[in-house]
């Protein structure tokens, strides 16, 4: 699959508002500085197209990408090491919820984690949540580049038996080296094309 558009459609702050575009959706999601905005960005092939910042937490509402006119990319707020209120965060982490549990397009989730560290608390909780809310999904391990490939593999493996799913769940990527989106977009592809008949007159 060749990601071939892409174009910011708008943004929702409150779980109330919704986007009119009946496409499905794929949600983007990981904590503050877990490289979101890169991975959509390489994604694309569009540097400018979501705003990448050095202080994590900049993503404070659902912003939603329509790429190859036929599927929405959702990115969610990021978790975890954003210095904002507790107010914030507990308004992020119900719009995350309500997203997720109710938005009908949703068909695919991308769960971001550092393929450099272990799985933190916030990131268990989301897995935990799409696990109980039977969201299909599958484990992006950004910032690659930062290991050897020997190094790499481990991390993969040592992910994997963390959460418990196959090798192939786990994709090593790399926004800065360009390197494994083939296997995430074959990923979106798969679920695009198992969910097809849903969004069809």
């Amino acid at each position: 699959m060749k990601i071939s558009s892409a174009q910011y459609v708008t943004s929702c702050a409150h779980p109330t508002q919704k986007i009119s575009l009946n496409f499905p959706h794929i949600a983007v999601m990981g904590k503050s500085n877990v490289g979101k905005s890169s991975f959509i960005n390489f994604l694309t092939n569009n540097s400018k197209l979501a705003r990448v910042s050095k202080q994590p937490g900049r993503t404070k509402m659902i912003n939603y990408f329509l790429l190859n006119n036929n599927f929405i990319v959702a990115d969610l707020p990021g978790y975890g090491y954003a210095v904002v209120s507790k107010a914030e965060k507990e308004r992020w982490s119900l719009l995350i919820e309500e997203y997720l549990k109710k938005d009908e397009n949703l068909i695919y989730a991308l769960f971001l984690v550092d393929i450099r560290h272990e799985p933190t608390l916030n990131d268990i909780t989301m897995y935990n949540f799409l696990i109980k809310s039977n969201i299909p999904f599958c484990i992006i391990a950004t910032k690659a580049d930062k290991l050897s490939k020997m190094q790499c593999r481990v991390n993969v493996g040592k992910l994997a038996s963390f959460f418990k799913v196959g090798i192939d769940n786990i994709l090593p990527i790399s926004s800065k080296a360009k390197s494994g989106l083939d296997a995430v977009t074959e990923k979106i592809e798969q679920a695009l094309t198992q969910k097809t008949t849903l969004f069809t007159d």
